[in-house]
Order: C-alpha cells, then sequence, then structure tokens
C-alpha cells in the first residue's frame, strides 16, 4: 500500500485510479455537417470516467465514505505518471469531475491537495487520500499567515 505523505494521518486506505487522459484527449467536436455545434467525451475519456467512478464507488462502499453531505472534502493526491515528459496537474479536471456524487455532491466541495508526482512505467495511477477537514491538523488546512 502506498503511504501518505508525512503528516497526513492515515484513517482509510487509498483510492487508487488509472491516470485520467489530459483536458486535450478529453473531448472531441460534435458535427453536424461542416459545422461543430457542441463538445462530447472521447470513447477513452467516457470508459475512463466509468472505470474510475466503478472503482470510487467500490471503495466508498468498502470504508463507509458518505459523499452525499454538502461539505469540504480534502483530497492529498500523487500523480504516478508513465513518462518523465512534462504533465499539467490542472489538466485533472476529468479526475475530479469522475468522483462527483461519490465522494463529493459537486466538485465544487474538493480541496486537491498535490503531492510530488512519481513515475511507473509500468503502472501510471493516481493515488488519492481522502479526509474530512476535521481528520487533519489545523494547521495543514491553515495556509501560511498573513502579512503583517
Amino acid at each position: 500500500m502506498t503511504t501518505p505523505p508525512p503528516l497526513w494521518p492515515v484513517r482509510r486506505p487509498p483510492l487508487v485510479l488509472p491516470v485520467p487522459p489530459s483536458a486535450n484527449h478529453q473531448y472531441h467536436p460534435i458535427l453536424r455537417g461542416a459545422r461543430a455545434y457542441g463538445m462530447a467525451l472521447t470513447p477513452a475519456a467516457r470508459a475512463w470516467k466509468t472505470e474510475a467512478a466503478l472503482l470510487a464507488r467500490q471503495w466508498a462502499r468498502r470504508v463507509a465514505w458518505d459523499g452525499s453531505l454538502p461539505t469540504w472534502v480534502v483530497v492529498g493526491f500523487r500523480v504516478t505518471w508513465p513518462d518523465r515528459r512534462a504533465h499539467d496537474l490542472p489538466n485533472l479536471k476529468a479526475l475530479w469531475d469522475a468522483l462527483e456524487h461519490i465522494l463529493y455532491p459537486n466538485d465544487r466541495w474538493v480541496l486537491p491537495y498535490p503531492f510530488l508526482p512519481t513515475v511507473d512505467r509500468a503502472n501510471p495511477h493516481v493515488t488519492l487520500w481522502v479526509y474530512q477537514p476535521d481528520e487533519l491538523p489545523p494547521a495543514l488546512l491553515a495556509g501560511p499567515p498573513a502579512p503583517a
């Protein structure tokens, strides 16, 4: 099992998901004749979202997580990329969207907390440690002190 970074208590096992497709590979235009009138998920993005939601539901059942409450959810996450190319962490919108209605009612309630990425060519994945804010040390969420 992957261990969380220091200061993060282990309350429940982590949720491990495949790496989502980048924002550039999630959507394709819906064409009507020569005109595009919208965007739709690509088949690969749709398959990833279905698999991620299934794994998240199984995890939520196993740890008795109730994601229906409109409250903040802190998600520490580490991406293990398949290669050393430059990847963009903010490009993970699909990840937060796929977990809606499972870990939280809407992705506006998620507080993503990224950790340094790693590389594993054989097993790229995203590891998520999910917490309610009261399960973490207050100093972790307080941020830096305000300037004097």
